[in-house]
């Protein structure tokens, strides 16, 4: 996986302490989302010029990029602070959480369920060291085959390991891979969902 999580140096000049408030440009726009904004290090080694390492994101805790000084603003106390630049920057060793999510219900009998594994295996080769990969397998019912773990041969044999069976409980299965993504350490998470059917619906 080779997507990265963009975060922001911001250059203030300020004599007291700095509260960062919202992304403003974004705040501005109609259609805009609630934004977060994390200060994950502060360098005052420059003071009156402080050095914050932010990281910004939107609702659903997707990182946020593309931003530049007129998106932030800045409070010191009842006082402005002024931002002098802002400089954008990605951290490519940070791990990746996958979530992938695999039919296996009677219609993927044969060839679907073979090619579905081939996909498997070409994501699972893409994997580095430090991502992780869970692996939820669903038919009827939906189940999690193998929770997080940075071990691609174990997950390799979860995906060998499926065989066509019931019907197609798609709604829940794209349910239960966003609600596990949801628990990995990574702030890099993604659902991979392969399926070749339509949601068959809970069985009474």
């Amino acid at each position: 996986m080779r997507k990265v999580v963009p975060a922001f140096v911001l250059a203030f000049v300020l004599s007291v302490a700095l509260l960062i408030t919202s992304p403003a440009a974004l705040a501005q726009a109609p259609t805009a989302e609630p934004q977060t904004v994390i200060i994950d290090a502060v360098d005052d080694a420059q003071f009156p010029l402080l050095h914050l390492l932010v990281t910004v994101t939107d609702s659903r805790g997707t990182p946020v990029s593309g931003l530049a000084a007129g998106d932030f603003s800045a409070q010191a106390g009842e006082d402005g602070a002024e931002i002098v630049s802002v400089e954008e920057f990605s951290n490519p060793d940070l791990g990746f959480a996958v979530v992938l999510v695999l039919d296996s219900s009677d219609s993927t009998f044969g060839q679907p369920l073979a090619d579905m594994k081939t996909a498997a295996h070409v994501l699972l080769d893409q994997l580095r060291p430090v991502d992780q990969v869970a692996i939820v397998e669903f038919d009827t019912t939906v189940r999690t085959i193998l929770p997080f773990t940075n071990d691609v041969a174990a997950a390799r044999a979860a995906v060998e390991s499926l065989e066509a069976n019931g019907k197609t409980a798609l709604n829940d299965a794209a349910y239960a891979g966003v609600e596990l993504a949801l628990q990995a350490d990574s702030p890099r998470r993604a659902v991979v969902l392969l399926t070749d059917g339509y949601e068959y619906g809970r069985l009474s």
